[in-house]
């Protein structure tokens, strides 16, 4: 089954997209930790797009597609942004130079292709963006 929703791009709406996740896993086999993990991997790019490439305008908004069967998660998160961020080419930091920098945020991606088995980009035809998360149970 495949579940969508369009979300403005406010931060305040990250709860509608915790709620919308965790209502489209509940029919999944995937253990309850593995479905708050993959809650957490969506909500953090959603995070990203709706702070870093919308500048939290309700005005703009991003589209997540979620497929859900008995044995994987596919995820897409539709952005009209003209130019996205290609996370699946994202090489991440050193754990021990982050460790040592403490500087806030910089994990969430990290935790991204940590949690995800894959990740994917893509820039559409008109400048719209797609990234792809997918699990296997």
């Amino acid at each position: 089954m495949v579940h969508k929703i369009r979300i403005p791009c406010s931060v305040t709406n990250l709860k509608v997209v915790l709620h919308f996740v965790e209502k489209a896993l509940q029919s999944s086999f995937f253990k309850d930790n593995d479905k708050h993990l993959v809650t957490l991997a969506i909500d953090e790019v959603c995070a990203n797009l709706m702070i870093h490439s919308h500048k939290c305008d309700p005005k703009q908004s991003i589209e997540i597609r979620l497929k859900n069967s008995h044995s994987d998660v596919s995820v897409e998160i539709y952005d009209d942004a003209k130019k996205g961020f290609n996370i699946a080419e994202y090489k991440s930091p050193d754990m021990s130079q982050v460790l040592t920098e403490r500087k806030s945020g910089g994990m969430g991606l990290i935790l991204v292709k940590k949690i995800m088995d894959e990740v994917k980009f893509e820039q559409a035809t008109g400048g719209r963006c797609v990234y792809k998360l997918f699990k296997s149970l």
